[in-house]
């Protein structure tokens, strides 16, 4: 049997609504930032910049503006934050080795129906680094590698339902011609 082959305008439907959220390691820098910068740290940076940080919510942590700042210092705390939270990504070496792909199911789109904008491919695997063995030279690979193909779809308006978003992403099994 032949894979079904899906082109840019044609008309699909979702037989399963795991909508794509992203492919890549497990970690990524929001979730660094929330789970493994501590709130000392982000103390710390705030202290270092001249920012006053929200103490009632240690997860949601917001810097408060100032007059004098106009945004800028504000900002330095964020671009700080963000280096250490990438360092702190470096340490637990992005959370793993496996390289996949993350979705979302939202059983609204079941049957939902749509006309493909666009598409592209992804990768999962588990990584391998690369390095120099007996003098020979072995480059980075990624092991079980699979590749993915993602559609971007517009979904057709339906009165009865409300989507979140009428332009998603999903993995092209997860879908059928009509």
């Amino acid at each position: 049997m032949r894979k079904e082959v899906f082109r840019v305008h044609d008309k699909i439907q979702i037989i399963s609504p795991n909508i794509f959220v992203r492919c890549g390691y497990p970690l990524t820098k929001e979730l660094a930032i929330k789970n493994l910068v501590t709130f000392k740290e982000k103390q710390k940076i705030a202290d270092l910049v001249g920012v006053y940080l929200h103490n009632d919510d240690q997860d949601n942590l917001e810097p408060i503006w100032d007059e004098l700042s106009n945004g800028n210092k504000s900002s330095a705390y964020f671009d700080i934050l963000d280096k250490f939270a990438l360092l702190k990504m470096r340490q637990n070496n992005f959370g793993g080795s496996e390289r996949k792909v993350y979705t979302e199911f939202k059983p609204e789109y079941l049957n939902a129906t749509g006309t493909i904008l666009s598409k592209k491919c992804v990768q999962s695997g588990i990584h391998h680094s690369g390095g120099n063995y007996c003098g020979e030279w072995e480059p980075s690979y990624l092991a079980n590698q699979k590749t993915h193909i993602i559609l971007e779809v517009w979904l057709d308006c339906i009165k009865n339902n409300t989507y979140d978003s009428y332009r998603v992403k999903i993995e092209e099994t997860w879908c059928k011609k009509i």
